[in-house]
């Protein structure tokens, strides 16, 4: 066996934030084998670094594979999907970017919630999730 076959397909998590309108929520898809221990206890570990916690959440995110299905009116108008690299992730709101970070780890490692979970094993508390921008 080498370390290719142990590469897990990307996990989805559906509505990790709603959408305002209520035509399509933000769905996140996440490479599970990216979280290794390592890269959580990198994760926790930010909460004690005196770091830039926007690029910090932006660079966890990368490296877990995140994509989604985000999209933005292009130059012909058209829409086309929002690329989660981290140029792109630094112009997110830090709240959208936690909110999705916390379903990823929660969906890994999930705590006891008044919720059910979902198919995904996610919760489906909604309560603190913020809307997806309605502008550009």
């Amino acid at each position: 066996m080498i370390v290719s076959d142990l590469v897990i397909a990307k996990k989805k998590l559906p509505g990790v934030i709603k959408d305002p309108k209520g035509e399509k929520d933000l769905d996140v898809w996440y490479s599970e084998d990216a979280l290794t221990p390592d890269a959580l206890d990198r994760a926790k570990s930010f909460e004690n670094e005196k770091t830039d916690g926007h690029l910090a959440v932006c660079e966890m995110l990368v490296g877990f594979g995140m994509e989604w299905n985000l999209e933005r009116p292009g130059k012909d108008g058209q829409l086309e999907p929002v690329p989660t690299n981290m140029e792109t992730l630094k112009g997110i709101s830090i709240k959208a970017l936690v909110t999705v970070l916390e379903a990823i780890t929660e969906d890994v490692n999930p705590k006891a919630t008044n919720s059910p979970p979902s198919e995904t094993g996610s919760s489906t508390e909604t309560s603190s999730t913020p809307s997806l921008p309605t502008g550009p």
